[in-house]
């Protein structure tokens, strides 16, 4: 481009289009018809890189490979590139091919003469940055500042102006260079003296100042950072950089330091679940070369498994359960990151270290850091205020009197009541734990349900120790077709333990069928029928029905069978019915009509009588109530005991034919209770 030639009327004209580029010429040369351009290959070239205007590769003009008196100094190849962007302070680097093929990199000054082939590398002498001041995190304006405009974290802060809606102003951080060591130093700062303009902090040089705010401190409660403290093994490295740091922290036993977010939570071991688990394991052990005549024993032992005493949510709390395997899993699983400990990992266990724990009736419990003393009050304030439920009678206060004496376990604590002062006036030191204790609720967290022949039938608040009588007068009592002796009274409590019940009894059902497996000769059909009785004590749903006692009358002469009621309890009262209930091994099991006076041997006739796979040594009687009781059938004697209208007269299967497995004894104790469960929910279902 420095030697275009154009040829016109048997003249030659040569054009530098550098100075076209540049506007350093004055090129009026318009092309004509019959013009000749000659474009020839690019010739010697320097590249000028770093802190320069526009960093390229530049050809050098056509007389400097002419006249070696004529070379072009460092300064105006910098020209080309349009000059240094530093207008002092910067240094110019040359890398230089010699004869002998080596690169030799030397320094460089303007007034140095270029040859072909060479690269300059410009850059500052020192990067560094004086005189400023850096805002970081819940502000409306961070980046630096002039130190000479901000000398102080009130200027700084422009009395408040410069921080966004609800930041957390009991803790702050003061990143800072110590002089000594010349290493990051963190100091915790309060913000509320300095933003009332009773104190105030001299800011240095290079110092910034980070602000938390609302995502901050609910990161310190979340799921990943109480994982990292209380699981450090589970975290993986591609996790947040934060929580890694914090992991590697915890499992370097520093425990004393982060023991506020292991005050917090309640870890339950699942002891019983991992049982179960090797109980599954030796079973499919024992399965093995069996699939194609076991088929599905043995999948149903560990279906709907439920640990009752572990509650999941999604974010920990500071009274929350949790259990060591969801820990665990939590733990593994991908958190959202916070970009603001991201950037400095080691500002999270400082927070964590300086934190306060909120316990209780507080609206938002969790982890609260604090940079000195701080009131009640202000911590309060920043977890969202006392609940309505708050005791303000007793608020527990576990603090340490010497943070020096803290691994002496010098810890003292105290108990307040907000009658006799204020939470202004007590004071927090960082490490302390703060539960603020529940009223005593006097109504149930949930209802129960009133249905059937009641005179007011429907959902029913409850307060705590009320009996079903007192809730069955505030529904009116009941009506003139009631009949109180046939109430189903169900309760979750109750359907939960059973179901269980039954799951044991499936998982002891599978593990018999396996051992007898082994040792026995066992026919296909006695295995399938097995099975199948097994598949029906895993899926069988339980009634949770519970024997009570409703007839108003009897629960006034008796008080002592007046039965307390629980959250989530129901009761249904029926018509009084007209007809009983046959169901096993009969001819005919259906609903007989009810006629006073006939007994039990009367309805089994009615019935059509026995099967031949009946056991006639096991009949029982379901009353109306729920209670079951059995039957003594005698060819000598009739059995005249009365049955009530609503009873359920139930014959069981003979369990003979299962002999070979061995497991009579298993079967033979729950086939009464299946049996009691469904007559239960042939009833309800009425």
């Amino acid at each position: 481009m420095r030697r275009l030639t154009v040829f016109r009327d048997g003249q030659r004209l040569e054009i530098d289009l550098y100075d076209v580029f540049f506007g350093t010429g004055d090129i009026s040369l318009q092309v004509r018809d019959g013009d000749r351009l000659l474009v020839p290959l690019i010739g010697p070239t320097v590249a000028v890189a770093g802190d320069v205007v526009r960093p390229a590769i530049y050809e050098l003009p056509a007389n400097q490979i002419k006249r070696a008196d004529q070379e072009i100094a460092v300064a105006e190849v910098l020209q080309l590139a349009g000059g240094s962007l530093r207008p002092r302070g910067y240094s110019i680097d040359r890398n230089r091919i010699g004869n002998d093929g080596y690169q030799n990199f030397t320094s460089t000054s303007a007034t140095d003469r270029v040859a072909a082939g060479d690269l300059y590398q410009v850059y500052p002498q020192r990067q560094v940055h004086l005189g400023r001041v850096q805002l970081l995190g819940h502000v409306r304006q961070p980046g630096y500042k002039p130190l000479s405009a901000a000398p102080t974290i009130s200027a700084l802060l422009k009395g408040g102006d410069a921080l966004k809606m609800a930041p957390y102003s009991l803790f702050a951080i003061v990143e800072t260079i110590d002089d000594l060591s010349q290493q990051l130093v963190y100091k915790p700062v309060d913000l509320g003296p300095i933003l009332a303009g009773t104190e105030d902090v001299v800011l240095r040089d290079q110092d910034s100042l980070l602000i938390l705010g609302p995502h901050e401190l609910d990161y310190l409660s979340s799921e990943a950072v109480r994982s990292a403290v209380l699981a450090p093994q589970s975290v993986t490295p591609d996790q947040c950089d934060a929580v890694v740091s914090l992991a590697r922290r915890a499992r370097q036993a520093d425990s004393e330091r982060l023991a506020a977010a292991a005050r917090s939570v309640f870890i339950v071991e699942e002891d019983r679940q991992q049982q179960e688990q090797q109980q599954q394991q030796q079973q499919q052990q024992l399965q093995q070369g069996q699939q194609t005549q076991l088929g599905a024993v043995g999948q149903n032992g560990s279906r709907n498994q439920d640990n009752s005493a572990v509650q999941r949510a999604s974010d920990f709390s500071s009274d929350e359960i949790v259990s060591a395997s969801e820990l665990a899993r939590l733990a593994a699983q991908a958190a959202q990151c916070n970009e603001f400990f991201d950037e400095r990992p080691e500002i999270l266990p400082l927070a964590i270290e300086y934190a306060v724990v909120m316990m209780g009736a507080v609206r938002q419990p969790g982890l609260y850091p604090i940079a000195g003393s701080a009131s009640l009050r202000d911590l309060v304030a920043a977890s969202g205020g006392l609940s309505l439920s708050a005791d303000p009678e007793q608020i527990e206060i576990s603090s340490i009197r010497n943070r020096e004496l803290a691994a002496l376990g010098a810890t003292e604590r105290r108990y307040v009541d907000l009658r006799s002062a204020s939470l202004a006036s007590i004071d927090v030191t960082p490490g302390s734990t703060i539960r603020f204790a529940s009223q005593q609720a006097t109504m149930e967290a949930g209802t129960v349900l009133l249905s059937g022949e009641f005179k007011r039938p429907g959902v029913y608040t409850i307060k705590r120790g009320e009996t079903l009588l007192q809730v069955m007068t505030r529904a009116g009592g009941l009506t003139d077709q009631a009949y109180p002796f046939g109430s189903v009274f169900t309760r979750m409590r109750v359907k939960q333990e059973q179901q269980e019940g039954f799951r044991r009894t499936a998982r002891e059902l599978n593990n018999a069928l396996a051992l007898a497996m082994l040792r026995e000769n066992i026919s296909g059909d006695a295995l399938t029928a097995a099975n199948s009785l097994v598949n029906s004590f895993a899926t069988v749903e339980a009634a949770g029905r519970v024997v009570v006692e409703a007839d108003p009358q009897i629960l006034r002469q008796n008080p002592e069978r007046d039965l307390v009621l629980e959250t989530g309890d129901s009761i249904f009262i029926p018509k009084r019915p007209n007809f009983v209930l046959t169901a096993g091994d009969l001819l005919n099991p259906g609903a007989l009509q009810f006629r006073s006076g006939k007994s039990i041997e009367d309805y089994l006739d009615e019935a059509g009588g026995f099967q031949e796979t009946a056991d006639k040594n096991r009949v029982f009687i379901v009353f109306p109530n729920g209670v079951a009781q059995p039957v003594s059938l005698s060819r000598w004697s009739r059995n005249t005991s009365m049955v009530p209208p609503g009873s359920t007269i139930v014959v069981p299967k003979d369990v003979n034919p299962l002999e070979t497995l061995n497991i009579v004894r298993e079967i033979s104790d729950v086939l009464s209770n299946l049996a009691v469960s469904a007559a239960s929910i042939a009833v309800i279902s009425r």
